[in-house]
């Protein structure tokens, strides 16, 4: 019964450390382009927002797919 129980908390780990790092990658995208999207907006450098704006709306897609 220990063994079981020792088992699946072990299976259960893997499992919440691989969903923690595959969500990681989206949020890191999103900040990523937040920031860029202050910079720009800051500089004058409007041109690019629409660019980045779509990469942190595809980020969070990604992001509800993996959820």
């Amino acid at each position: 019964m220990a063994t079981a129980l020792r088992r699946k908390n072990e299976e259960l780990e893997r499992f919440t450390y691989t969903v923690s790092h595959d969500l990681k990658g989206p949020l890191i995208t999103i900040k990523g382009f937040a920031g860029a999207i202050q910079q720009d907006a800051a500089n004058g450098k409007h041109e690019r927002l629409a660019g980045d704006l779509a990469r942190i709306a595809a980020a969070a897609d990604k992001m509800e797919t993996l959820l």
